[in-house]
C-alpha cells in the first residue's frame, strides 16, 4: 500500500468492522487449534495474531516485510520474520494478501511447501474484477479474483478447495452499483466514518459469519477459502 495510507491502516484495522469481522470469521474456523503451529503470512500490524493469542493459541509466527507495520506488533513477543521461515506449520493464513504479490502462483506453491501433512491453508481475497477501483489502486493490488481463477490456481498448486464462499454479502449490492456508475469517491472505503453506521456493519457482519461457518455465500465482495494439500498432486 501507499505509503501516507500505511500510517492511516494501523489505525483502521484495529476498529474498522469489516477487520474487526475478519479476524473473528477466521479465528473461528481454528477454535481446535490451540496447540497447532500456526503462520499469519502478511500479517500488517499482528491485529489477527493478537487475536489468535488471547484465544489461547500459543505457537504463532507472522511474516510481514513492512518494517512500520512490523514494529506494531513487536510488544506481543512472538517470532517476527520478513520472508518465509524454513520451517512447516500446521496453519498458514494469508488474509488479503495474495492480490497484492505479482507471482500468485508461485507464492501458493511456498504455501504448499510450508505445511504440514494434514495442514491447512487459509485465504481472503477481493472478488469480482469488475468491481476495481481506486480502492484497490490505493492497496497496490493486483488483481481481484473470480471463483474459477483462484480454484484453478489453489488446484495447480497442489491443493484441494475444502471451502470456497462469498463474504462481504451485505456490501456487494450497493458497491456493485457505484462500480456500474462509475462513482468514484475521494475517500477510502476503510475510513473510520460514522458510529451509527459501524454499529450497524458489525451487526451484519456478525450475523454474515455465522453464515458463513455453514454454508457458502452466493455472492460478497470478498472470497474467502479453506484447502489441504492433495496428496494425489505428487
Amino acid at each position: 500500500m501507499h505509503r501516507e495510507y500505511e500510517a492511516r491502516f494501523v489505525e483502521v484495522e484495529q476498529k474498522h468492522p469489516w477487520f474487526v469481522a475478519r479476524r473473528k470469521l477466521f479465528a473461528g474456523f481454528v477454535d481446535d487449534a490451540r496447540d497447532r503451529a500456526i503462520l499469519d503470512f502478511g500479517c500488517g500490524t499482528g491485529s489477527f495474531l493478537r487475536a489468535l493469542k488471547a484465544a489461547g493459541h500459543t505457537q504463532l509466527e507472522g511474516v510481514e516485510p513492512a518494517p512500520a507495520l512490523r514494529a506494531v506488533w513487536a510488544d506481543l513477543g512472538l517470532p517476527t520474520h520478513t520472508a518465509w521461515p524454513e520451517r512447516e506449520y500446521d496453519v498458514i493464513f494469508m488474509l488479503d494478501v495474495l492480490e497484492h504479490i505479482a507471482d500468485d502462483r508461485g507464492t501458493l506453491g511456498e504455501v504448499r511447501r510450508h505445511l504440514r501433512p494434514g495442514g491447512r491453508f487459509f485465504l481472503s481475497v477481493p472478488a469480482h474484477p469488475f468491481l476495481w477501483s481506486r480502492h484497490d489502486e490505493q492497496n497496490l493490488h493486483q488483481r481481484r479474483y473470480t471463483k474459477r481463477e483462484l480454484v484453478l490456481k489453489l488446484h495447480a498448486a497442489g491443493f484441494r478447495v475444502v471451502k470456497l464462499s462469498y463474504w462481504n454479502m451485505f456490501s456487494f449490492l450497493p458497491l456493485a452499483a457505484i462500480r456500474l456508475l462509475k462513482i468514484e469517491s475521494q475517500s477510502s472505503e476503510l475510513e473510520l466514518g460514522n458510529p451509527f453506521v459501524h454499529a450497524v456493519l458489525h451487526r451484519l457482519f456478525a450475523l454474515e459469519n455465522g453464515l458463513a461457518r455453514r454454508i457458502s455465500l452466493p455472492f460478497g465482495v470478498s472470497l474467502i477459502a479453506i484447502a489441504e494439500v492433495d496428496p494425489s498432486a505428487g
